[in-house]
């Protein structure tokens, strides 16, 4: 049922998406309706298309992470950290030897966030964990697609309002006065807050 549970989740991220994809691709017109500064708009687009790849890598990324529920979490652990190498030498080769700058380091982070879902997929496929991938047999094709009209529904309920209070802060920074500065300023917060979760992640995955 974990392999079903995989398909299914698959099924439902990749769609979402699609949906989610036009506001990637039409990022200046919603923030300029929002209110943003040109600038911000205009950066802020670019850095979306640049990130069109990583939204389908989640898609699939977060479904492949019932790995943990299989204990093979050594496994997803040498496939990160040999992503990290990957990324840290695509890093130096595109933004300081070629100079690519943003564009750079968006490839660099797309490479190696593709690398961790292809490396883990390749990881099930091979048959680390039976019965976890059957695409081949009707049934699993059949259970798949079966209630994703209610779980579409509970993911909107527990999943969507973890975040939304995020993407407001940074919405209402770009408003404030100096709001470069401001953006700036909250994108540290961030950051500072992805690199202290990851303790408690570690902790969650023992």
């Amino acid at each position: 049922m974990l392999g079903i549970y995989m398909q299914r989740s698959g099924v439902i991220l990749l769609t979402a998406c699609i949906f989610l994809l036009p506001i990637y691709i039409f990022a200046t017109p919603v923030l300029r309706l929002l209110g943003e500064g040109e600038t911000i708009a205009v950066h802020a687009w670019r850095f979306s298309l640049y990130t069109i790849p990583q939204l389908f890598m989640y898609g699939l990324n977060f479904p492949i992470q019932f790995l943990q529920s299989q204990s093979k979490v050594m496994a997803m652990s040498c496939i990160t950290a040999a992503a990290v190498l990957l990324h840290i030498l695509l890093s130096w080769l595109l933004i300081v030897w070629l100079g690519l700058g943003l564009g750079g380091a968006s490839i660099s982070l797309n490479v190696s966030s593709w690398f961790v879902v292809i490396a883990q997929f390749v990881y099930i496929a091979m048959g680390s964990c039976p019965g976890a991938w059957n695409p081949g047999t009707a049934s699993a094709a059949e259970l798949s697609f079966q209630g994703l009209g209610r779980i579409y529904q509970a993911l909107h309920c527990f999943r969507c309002y973890e975040y939304r209070h995020f993407i407001f802060l940074i919405i209402m920074a770009g408003l404030l006065k100096n709001a470069q500065i401001s953006v700036a300023a909250i994108s540290i917060c961030m950051n500072l807050h992805g690199w202290e979760i990851m303790i408690f992640i570690g902790f969650m995955l023992r």
